[in-house]
């Protein structure tokens, strides 16, 4: 069995001769010139004198090397202006999205990767003669490589079926394609990045024994996509290689050595937690297991960082003796809770992102590392807990918040920037109150909290970053008393056709609405008002989360509005309040 590490060396090799490639292809043309297919469609071509060869443009920009709207079929020529086509650029007719048919002629010597990427109706690809180095057989394009001492198949269409002979599936060659079936033959040993990338139609896909290798990104987003079985020559799944796919159950194989791991906190999660219910591994798997039927893939040892889970889904139940949480190990998982066991330190960087369904978060003592984005977009957080004895975190006062205790940062006081250490709030709830003694609001620490209405800022907050994206908060009491310059919109709010997005009123200390109206960032609130003493108008609203607001007939309301407003107490009691 050939081991990963030599196709690791050829890949890198490969790469530094396309970049001299590229390089040399940047002064390749002589000039350029436009020509009409048989069909009478115009198609850009370079020519090199020098070479005394054709070559059909690569993608620039937004074009083609035809117009993207052309439809049917397309028959590039054998000859232009007296050279030889022996050329197909990279992305030549990317997202030219309604042909259907490609007519190669057999002067070519070189097809790039990419040349029909995003061609989702193409159907057939063709060659007028029988080529050399270039061949068209069962609707693909193959492209003999010396790098990989065979075939490899560039492109392929919604028909493609690929033929025994090839050895390497290239990048992108069925990217966006509307291929439904694929069946990869024994003879293949890799498929190249993004190979099968958003092929939105494939809903069967076979392995064949002998493939080693798949790679990243390679069958992202193939949505209709919900069985596979890998085979036993299986050694490496790159990063992202089946996310945005539909798959119900993996079991992976005791050769693979490699599932999607860069660094902890680089890697994308090779599989699609959020539909995920069962993940098994072979008991004889050297590096990965799925102990105690946990329904994970469990790294045995990450050496820097002990052992990890690096793949999960929604039936998942963390081992003890876990010490590390994967980046994007549950990336968009649907469990409601999860248990974090004692055993683990780190939670690397989007680890429960977009875990919508997530209510309660417990954090044990012995987590000492925990990504600022380890838990972004959990919309439905309700409750988070620190355990006691946690040396780098807390959830003090019941503030159902994740607080690092130390935090290390940089604020503006007035005239020059100061480095402090200070409790900064990480990652927040919809049932979050601030403690005073935070200085830090965290970047995306209530991002997509949609039920997060009001909220109050401590006077003690130096610093507050871009928080709110996409959250539902409406009203922001600040008791900041000598505000400063947000230096951004960090309370997200825009206007888009007349209308109001993000909070729209701030309420600020007894005195100081000049000082707010004048800073970056606090001016952009549509409403600002002070507050007053402690029977005023502004602090009756700040206890709206702690009271009933209904109208005069009796109608309950989110929030005070213009005119008289009921405000029912928990103990029964009643206020009048007009709002002018």
């Amino acid at each position: 069995m050939v081991p990963p590490f030599y196709f690791i060396m050829k890949k890198i090799l490969f790469s530094l001769i396309t970049s001299i490639f590229i390089n040399i292809n940047t002064v390749w043309a002589d000039y350029s010139t436009t020509v009409k297919t048989i069909e009478g469609v115009e198609i850009q071509v370079s020519i090199s004198e020098t070479y005394k060869e054709a070559k059909i443009k690569s993608r620039e920009s937004q074009t083609s090397a035809i117009d993207k709207k052309t439809e049917g079929t397309v028959t590039i020529p054998t000859i232009v202006d007296g050279y030889p086509v022996t050329r197909i650029g990279s992305y030549a007719f990317r997202d030219c999205s309604k042909i259907t048919k490609l007519v190669l002629p057999s002067t070519l010597s070189s097809v790039e990767d990419g040349c029909v990427r995003g061609c989702y109706a193409l159907e057939e690809i063709t060659m007028s003669g029988t080529g050399n180095t270039v061949q068209c057989i069962g609707n693909c394009i193959l492209q003999y490589s010396d790098m990989y001492e065979g075939w490899e198949l560039t492109a392929g269409t919604k028909k493609s079926v690929i033929p025994n002979n090839v050895k390497r599936i290239s990048q992108y060659a069925f990217e966006l394609t509307a291929i439904q079936q694929v069946n990869i033959p024994s003879s293949v040993t890799l498929i190249e990045e993004e190979a099968f990338a958003l092929c939105e139609e494939l809903t069967s896909l076979t392995f064949s024994e002998g493939l080693i290798e798949i790679g990243r990104n390679s069958f992202r987003g193939c949505g209709k996509l919900t069985q596979i079985e890998f085979p036993s020559t299986l050694q490496t799944i790159g990063a992202g290689a089946f996310a945005g796919t539909s798959l119900k159950s993996i079991f992976i194989p005791a050769n693979v050595s490699r599932i999607g791991q860069f660094g902890y906190r680089m890697s994308i999660n090779s599989f699609p937690a959020s539909t995920l219910e069962k993940i098994e591994v072979d008991e004889n798997n050297a590096t990965y297991d799925s102990r105690d039927n946990c329904n994970a893939i469990i790294l045995k040892n990450s050496y820097l960082y002990g052992t990890a889970l690096v793949s999960g889904c929604k039936n998942t139940k963390i081992p003890e003796g876990i010490e590390l949480i994967w980046a994007n190990a549950f990336f968009g998982c649907p469990f409601s809770s999860v248990s974090i066991p004692s055993s683990v330190k780190t939670i690397s960087s989007n680890a429960f992102h977009n875990c919508e369904n997530l209510e309660s978060l417990y954090i044990p003592a012995s987590v000492v590392n925990i990504s600022n984005d380890a838990f972004s977009n959990c919309s439905g957080l309700k409750s988070i807990i620190v355990e006691d004895g946690n040396i780098k975190y807390d959830s003090r006062d019941n503030c159902n918040a994740l607080i690092i205790k130390d935090f290390e940062y940089s604020y503006f006081d007035g005239e020059e920037y100061k480095e402090r250490i200070g409790a900064c709030l990480l990652q927040g709830s919809i049932n979050t109150k601030i403690p005073e003694g935070v200085e830090v609001i965290a970047d995306d620490a209530f991002s997509c909290i949609q039920d997060l209405k009001s909220l109050v800022i401590p006077s003690s907050i130096r610093r507050i970053g871009s928080a709110f994206t996409n959250s539902g908060l409406e009203t922001v009491y600040s008791y900041i008393e000598e505000p400063y310059d947000l230096g951004g919109n960090q309370f997200n709010i825009y206007e888009s056709d007349g209308y109001l997005f993000g909070p729209s009123t701030l309420y600020v200390p007894k005195g100081t609405k000049e000082k707010y109206l004048e800073k970056e960032g606090w001016r952009l609130f549509r409403n600002i008002y002070e507050m007053g003493d402690a029977n005023s108008i502004a602090d009756i609203k700040k206890l709206e989360m702690q009271t009933e607001v209904y109208t005069l007939s009796g109608m309950r309301q989110k929030s005070m509005t213009q005119g008289l407003n009921i405000i029912r107490k928990s103990d029964g009691t009643s206020y009048k309040v007009l709002i002018k």
